[in-house]
């Protein structure tokens, strides 16, 4: 009896979920229906913009019934949006709702992508200039300052921005119909530290010819990292040490240096 019960409820939930779309398609039939002539345009977007977000909802719906309507609607309303979910639904497991997403995709691909209303445009700029820019993992074939064209719209994308010596910069986004969406980005550079130590201590160290202003042991912090430096300790009776050093992001690079004694007897 419980069963049964449950059955009837799936039946009836089912049924009115696919009143509801019947009602969504005949809100954007109609949507311009007694409606100023200046403000039926934009009313008829967002009518739309919501009948086809509440039926990209219901091809996860829990009856087929409604799922395979869902699709039917979509493949009827042609819109681009549709497309990735309509793929993901070529996977479902009732044969009729897989039939009618690949009818759908069809329907799609037969009267093309909509206007280009339907794409935007992202504009990168970045401080420093000449970054490379990647949406999604693909990298941009220029470099910052740059625009990106003909970005599908209604979904978010990936943007990264990465420049050598810097953070690389991530932040979603989601461009808008026939609007250019503009991106400011400050990268910062990345620093590293390199901790000086000299046997015996007490060490003069410079950096690049420039003194530092303590002895040995020392820590020099926020190098630009990718730089090529020159480290050389100078102690009275010793012999001067040096070498080429690149300090890195991710730790402190330690130097460390042996000093040999000047031989005394030497004239």
């Amino acid at each position: 009896m419980d069963r049964k019960l449950k059955t009837f409820r799936n039946i009836g939930t089912g049924l009115m979920r696919l009143l509801l779309i019947f009602l969504c398609m005949f809100l954007l039939a109609h949507s311009h229906n007694n409606v100023p002539r200046m403000a039926a345009a934009e009313t008829g977007k967002n009518t739309k913009e919501s009948v086809v977000k509440a039926l990209i909802e219901a091809l996860k719906d829990e009856n087929h019934e409604v799922r395979k309507q869902a699709a039917i609607s979509l493949g009827e309303i042609r819109t681009p949006h549709a497309v990735e979910p309509l793929i993901a639904t070529l996977k479902d497991e009732d044969p009729e709702v897989r039939k009618a997403a690949a009818w759908a995709l069809g329907e799609i691909g037969k009267y093309g992508l909509e206007p280009s209303k339907d794409f935007g445009s992202i504009v990168i700029k970045s401080n420093p200039p000449d970054a490379w820019v990647f949406l999604d993992g693909k990298k941009h074939e220029e470099l910052t300052p740059t625009v990106i064209e003909k970005v599908p719209v209604g979904r978010k994308y990936e943007i990264r921005v990465s420049k050598e010596g810097f953070e690389p910069w991530t932040e979603p986004v989601e461009p808008r119909a026939d609007k250019s969406l503009t991106i400011q980005v400050s990268l910062k550079r990345l620093v590293g530290t390199i901790v000086v130590r000299s046997d015996p201590p007490g060490a003069s160290v410079f950096l690049d010819g420039v003194k530092y202003k303590e002895l040995t042991p020392t820590v020099i912090q926020k190098l630009r990292v990718g730089k090529i430096c020159k480290i050389k300790i100078e102690k009275k009776g010793f012999k001067t040490w040096s070498a080429i050093v690149e300090p890195q992001a991710d730790k402190p690079l330690i130097v460390e240096a042996i000093l040999i004694k000047l031989d005394k007897t030497r004239k």
